[in-house]
């Protein structure tokens, strides 16, 4: 009844026993091995010695009688543990669910899920659940309304990190739009739907989020909320760097950083973590992809610090992985596996959430491949794609792209032409442009190398693909390695000289975006 393990001062409060019977009422179930002592300081604290006797112990107690003592446990948990309720939150909602009092349990599920919000992405997922569940219990006043609006937006926020299908995130999006409609509070309808917005993102419905995006902006510039309007304008240039358009995310973060306060309230962190950190994490990707490359690793760097200052370890994962991504464009496997290591170290302190996984295995694959291990990043980019196919939609093609150059890197090219095809399909779905780059990159190649010359016509019209995505995406990073596939095909077509006029491009090219292991590399292969 009142958990496994029970402090006495606690079960003194709910047993109606005078002291004396008490104590005599604990040794004799001490005696009979039914309890053992867990502490006897500050206070003494029992455990059941087997969990069939904390079940007989329930179940014989009558129905109205549990509903009593629940109600009595609850209540005194909250008043000798008024100073550490938000662990207790959990055992809180359970005990008041139990005595039949829905809104008070739906309080504490709510505060049980933001106590584990940043840390167990499942649990906090339950809690939530149990909030929605119980609103069916509620009345409908203004107060079962705001527990279903933060139910429907935190659901919809944990949605990106374990997974949810399409209209099960639509679904969420018009329960809430009920609740926030009955209490005409715009600021929670804005908030709402950049949850929304971000959990379709995540499906893979790139277009429908970057519109949803741009609209949460302009109407949140409309209010006076400088925190609202911050993670507004984070929201947007999210989805922007998601949708590989560079040079406009990177714009639009410099000027939210110039333009936002560094310090928002927790509570008003939409996603779990601050807003303006994830303005920084985005000028550190855009910055990295096109031709930064030093800006792009020391600005992901600063939202790390960000992070450990504020307390969000699930944001420094992404920049840590994002990090192993970049090394992998400076042709750094050291550094690379480092990055990919602390991301999946963060993973598990998060629980191992399956986007998280899926992301940390991308990560891992970077490092490989930028090491010359192509063989051992197969692996990686088959779970990835594997884990991509359910959940975080939208980087399928990235794991598809990688799959792809790991297979060219070992040799099978039908395989890689096989993957890279996939990718382009993949990547053009998501608006993953960059990687789309890559894929044309990885293609050409698999046909050059299988079929030589013949296969000119097709290789060249991969590059042209991949250059026009270069451009259109300011992917500028890629420009030197596109130079190398192109130097690849002229030294099938026997065009010495524009092989050697390439590989110098590339290697400048490399200098200057801030790669100088891949300058030398080049450098090293113009030799006779």
């Amino acid at each position: 009844m009142i958990g496994k393990d029970f402090p006495e001062p606690l079960l003194a409060a709910v047993a109606e026993l005078p002291a004396d019977e008490l104590k005599a009422a604990l040794a004799a179930l001490h005696r009979a091995e039914f309890i053992h002592e867990q502490a006897i300081y500050p206070v003494p604290e029992y455990a059941f010695k087997h969990p069939l006797t904390q079940e007989v112990a329930l179940g014989s107690q009558l129905r109205e009688r549990r509903r009593q003592v629940h109600a009595a446990v609850a209540r005194a948990i909250e008043q000798q543990y008024a100073e550490h309720l938000d662990e207790r939150a959990a055992l809180l909602a359970h005990h008041w669910e139990e005595a039949g009092e829905a809104l008070s349990a739906a309080r504490w599920h709510r505060r049980a899920a933001e106590w584990v919000g940043r840390t167990d992405f499942a649990a906090a997922a339950h809690h939530w659940g149990r909030v929605r569940a119980l609103l069916r219990e509620l009345p409908d006043d203004r107060e079962a309304a705001a527990l279903g609006i933060a139910t429907c937006t935190q659901l919809l926020n944990v949605s990106w990190r374990i997974g949810m299908k399409l209209d099960e995130a639509r679904a969420l999006l018009e329960e809430g739009q009920t609740f926030t409609n009955a209490i005409g509070d715009q600021r929670a309808h804005l908030r709402l739907s950049m949850a929304y917005g971000r959990a379709i993102l995540s499906a893979g419905e790139v277009v429908e989020s970057l519109g949803s995006a741009f609209e949460n902006r302009r109407a949140a510039l409309e209010l006076t909320d400088i925190a609202l309007q911050t993670n507004a304008w984070a929201v947007l240039v999210d989805a922007l760097g998601h949708a590989a358009r560079f040079p406009e995310a990177l714009q639009a973060a410099e000027e939210g950083l110039a333009r936002f306060p560094r310090r928002i309230l927790s509570e008003d962190w939409i996603f779990g973590f601050n807003p303006y950190s994830l303005l920084s994490l985005w000028r550190g990707v855009c910055l990295s992809w096109m031709g930064r490359i030093p800006e792009g690793l020391e600005e992901l760097g600063r939202c790390r610090r960000f992070c450990e200052e504020d307390g969000t370890p699930v944001l420094a994962y992404f920049a840590a992985a994002y990090a192993a991504e970049t090394y992998h464009h400076a042709h750094d496997g050291d550094r690379a596996l480092a990055s990919a290591l602390q991301s999946d170290e963060i993973s598990r302190r998060l629980g191992e959430p399956p986007a998280l996984v899926a992301f940390a295995q991308l990560a891992f694959c970077h490092a490989h491949l930028a090491a010359g291990r192509a063989a051992d990043a197969i692996e990686p980019a088959r779970a990835a794609l594997a884990l991509y196919g359910r959940v975080e939609k939208e980087l399928a093609g990235v794991s598809a792209t990688l799959l792809a150059e790991t297979l060219l890197e070992t040799g099978d090219r039908l395989a890689a032409q096989s993957a890279a095809e996939e990718a382009i399909v993949l990547c053009r779905r998501s608006l993953r442009g960059s990687y789309e780059a890559i894929a044309h990159g990885v293609l050409a190649r698999a046909l050059v190398r299988r079929d030589g010359a013949a296969a000119r016509d097709a290789a060249e019209a991969a590059l042209d693909s991949a250059a026009a995505l270069i451009e259109r995406t300011g992917a500028k990073t890629l420009a030197p390695a596109l130079c190398e596939w192109r130097a690849e095909l002229a030294a099938v077509l026997r065009d010495d000289a524009a092989r050697a006029q390439l590989l110098r491009q590339a290697q400048q090219g490399y200098e200057e975006i801030g790669a100088p292991a891949h300058a030398a590399r080049v450098a090293k292969e113009m030799r006779p």
